[in-house]
C-alpha cells in the first residue's frame, strides 16, 4: 500500500512551554510512525520547505532514516497522486484534497484524518466540509475516543438536518470514524520515574517521606483546560480526613499568564490543612517533569475542548493511581477501580446551551466560550476526596492500581500498538475505498463549486463556439508558429494545449485534410483529448494561424 502523509508544521511552540496540546499530537504521532511504520518509504505531501525542514528534525529526534523519506508536489495531483492508496492528513482539515482526488482516474486514493478536540468554530466548519465535499466510502476520520466519535457523529446530525432542511434533501456523511486512541513513549515513562529520580525531586521540593503527593500536570487555565475549585476542595477535604500527610503539587504553565494570581488566592483560600505547589514546566531543575515525585495522579477536567487526555495515561506508564473525571476521552483510559478512579460529573441536559453558542457566535471570543460552558460542569469533590483518601492511606491498593496502569499504558497505549492499529486501518480504508461512488453529477462541469469550468460558466461571452465539426484553413506555417512562440506574452497556459512537435503536426493535417474537420485532426492526432485539441485551435485562431472556413 503507498501511503501518503500530507504535513504542514505546527505554527506553535515559539515557546516550549506553549506549544499547542494539537500539535504535540501530532508532532509526537509523527515521530512515532517514523519510527514504527512498516512503509519501505515515507511519502509526504509537504506544504512549505519549512515543513520539509521539520521533518528531518522529527525524523532525527525519532531515530529514523531520512532517508527513507520522500515528497510529491500538492499542486499536480494527476501527477504525483495517480498511484496512492491513502493519503492521510494528521488534523481534521482536509482542505481540498477530496476535490483533487475528482481529477484522478476512479477509485482515487482514500482519505483519512485525525480530530483532536471539536470545541472552536474553525473545526466545525473544517468538519462539515465532510459533509459539502466529494467524500466517500473508505475515507475515516480517527477519533481518539468514544466521545469524540459520538461529538463528530452528533455535529453532522445537527448539520445534516439543515442541509436537508434547505434543499430538502436526505443526505448523509458516507465518513466512517473509527476510534483509535493517542499514544505515548511508554519506555520514556520507565526511564522518568526511576527510585532515584523520585528522592531527587522531592528532595528539590522539600516533601517528605511520608507525604503523599497528589500531583496534577498540565496547562492551569480554568477557560481553557479545568477549573481548579473542585480539586482545591477536594485535595482539602481529603488532608482533613486523611491519616496521612498530603501535598497538592500543580505542575504545568499558566495560559494566559493573568490567571496565575487567581489559581494561588484560590488555593490559598480553600487549602488550608495542606500545601499547595505550583511549578513551571520550564523550571530548569525538573528536566523530565515531575511525574517520579507523584502518588496519586490527578486531573478533573470539565472542559469541552478536551478530547482525549494525554496526561492520565502518561501518569499510568508512570506507574501512578489516577483520580480523574469521568468526562470526554478521559473515561476510556482509566477503569474506575482498576487503574484508578472516575469522578462523576454532571452537566445541563442537551438544548439548555443555545445561549451560549449565540453569544459565542456573536462574540467569537473561544475562551470565553468555554468558559460559560464549564461554568456548568460539576465535578463531585466529595468523590475526589473520597478517592484521595483511599489511596492515600493504602499504599499497596497504590501500588497495585499503578502497576496495572503501566501494564495497560504498554499494551495499548504505546506507539507501537497504536501505529499497528493505524496501519492496519489504512488497509481496510484502501480497500474499501476501490468501490467507492464518487457523490458529483455526471460530467459535472467543476473540480470544486468555487472552479467551475470557466467555459461554461462564461458561455455567453464569446459570439460563437468552436466544434470538432468545424473546418479550418491554414493562414500561417510552421516558421509562423516559431515566431508566434518567441513572444512570452502568447506561451502563457501553454502548456494545457498541444505540445510543439503535435502543433506542427495539427498544422499539417489541416494544410493536407480534405474536409478540415477538427474530428478528424483529433483522431489522426490520436491526442485522446478533445479538449486540449480545441483549445489549442482556438489558441491557433487566436495567433492568426488558422482560420474557420
Amino acid at each position: 500500500m503507498k501511503l501518503v502523509i500530507n504535513y504542514a508544521r505546527p505554527q506553535s511552540g515559539a515557546k516550549d512551554s506553549e506549544i499547542f496540546g494539537m500539535d504535540v499530537a501530532i508532532n509526537n504521532f509523527l515521530r512515532a510512525f517514523l519510527r514504527h511504520g512498516r512503509q519501505e518509504t515515507f511519502f509526504f505531501l509537504p506544504d512549505s520547505e519549512e515543513s520539509i525542514a521539520a521533518l528531518r528534525n522529527l525524523a532525527q529526534e525519532a531515530g529514523a532514516d531520512f532517508a527513507r523519506c520522500a515528497w510529491l508536489m500538492p499542486q499536480a495531483p494527476k501527477e504525483t497522486l495517480c498511484d496512492v492508496d491513502l493519503l492521510f492528513r494528521p488534523d481534521p482539515n482536509l482542505g481540498d484534497h477530496p476535490w483533487k482526488r475528482l481529477q484522478l482516474p476512479p477509485p482515487g486514493f482514500a482519505l483519512g484524518s485525525m480530530v483532536h478536540t471539536l470545541s472552536g468554530e474553525r473545526v466545525a466548519e473544517a468538519l462539515a466540509n465532510y459533509l459539502i465535499a466529494p467524500t466517500q466510502a473508505g475515507d475515516a476520520i480517527i477519533c481518539p475516543s468514544t466521545a469524540i466519535r459520538d461529538a463528530v457523529a452528533s455535529l453532522w446530525q445537527i448539520q445534516t438536518e439543515y442541509y436537508n432542511a434547505r434543499f430538502a434533501g436526505n443526505s448523509t456523511c458516507p465518513v466512517d470514524l473509527p476510534v483509535i486512541p493517542l499514544g505515548i513513549d511508554t519506555n520514556r515513562f520507565l526511564n522518568i520515574t526511576t527510585p532515584e529520580k523520585r528522592a531527587s525531586q522531592r528532595a528539590a521540593l522539600g516533601i517528605a517521606e511520608d507525604e503523599v503527593v497528589i500531583l496534577y500536570v498540565g496547562r492551569l487555565s480554568y477557560a481553557t483546560k479545568a477549573h481548579p475549585l473542585p480539586l482545591f476542595q477536594a485535595a482539602e477535604i481529603a488532608a482533613q480526613r486523611c491519616k496521612q500527610k498530603l501535598r497538592l503539587v500543580l505542575y504545568g504553565f499558566f495560559k494566559p499568564d493573568m490567571m496565575e494570581p487567581d489559581f494561588r488566592d484560590a488555593a490559598s483560600d480553600y487549602c488550608r490543612s495542606l500545601k499547595v505547589d505550583f511549578v513551571l514546566n520550564n523550571d530548569p531543575r525538573f528536566p523530565d517533569g515531575l511525574w517520579a515525585a507523584g502518588d496519586i495522579f490527578t486531573s478533573l477536567i470539565d472542559n469541552i475542548q478536551e478530547s482525549f487526555g494525554l496526561t492520565p495515561i502518561e501518569a499510568m506508564a508512570g506507574g501512578l493511581p489516577a483520580v480523574i473525571s469521568d468526562f470526554d476521552g478521559y473515561r476510556d483510559g482509566v477503569r474506575h477501580g482498576q487503574d484508578g478512579f472516575l469522578v462523576p460529573t454532571c452537566a445541563p441536559p442537551p438544548g439548555t446551551n443555545l445561549d451560549v453558542a449565540a453569544h459565542y457566535f456573536n462574540q467569537r471570543n473561544y475562551g470565553d466560550y468555554l468558559i460559560r460552558n464549564n461554568q456548568s460542569v460539576a465535578v463531585d469533590a466529595q468523590m475526589a476526596a473520597a478517592a484521595f483518601v483511599l489511596l492515600a492511606e493504602d499504599r499497596p491498593r497504590r501500588l497495585i492500581m499503578g502497576q496495572s496502569g503501566r501494564e495497560r499504558a504498554m499494551t495499548r497505549y504505546d506507539w507501537a500498538a497504536v501505529i499497528r492499529a493505524y496501519e492496519d486501518l489504512w488497509e481496510q480504508q484502501a480497500e474499501k475505498r476501490k468501490s467507492a461512488q464518487r457523490h458529483v453529477p455526471q460530467d459535472w462541469p467543476a473540480v470544486h463549486p468555487g472552479f467551475p469550468d470557466p467555459s461554461t460558466m462564461f458561455a455567453g461571452f464569446p459570439s460563437s463556439h468552436l466544434s470538432l465539426q468545424d473546418g479550418f484553413e491554414l493562414s500561417g506555417d510552421e516558421d509562423d508558429l516559431h515566431r508566434v512562440r518567441r513572444h512570452r506574452m502568447n506561451t502563457f497556459g501553454i502548456d494545457m494545449l498541444l505540445d510543439p512537435a503535435r502543433m506542427v503536426a495539427l498544422l499539417k493535417c489541416i494544410k493536407s485534410a480534405s474536409d478540415g474537420g477538427a474530428a478528424v485532426f483529433a483522431a489522426q492526432m490520436d491526442a485522446g483529448d478533445s479538449s486540449r485539441v480545441l483549445r489549442t485551435l482556438a489558441w491557433l485562431m487566436k495567433m492568426g494561424l488558422i482560420r474557420k472556413k
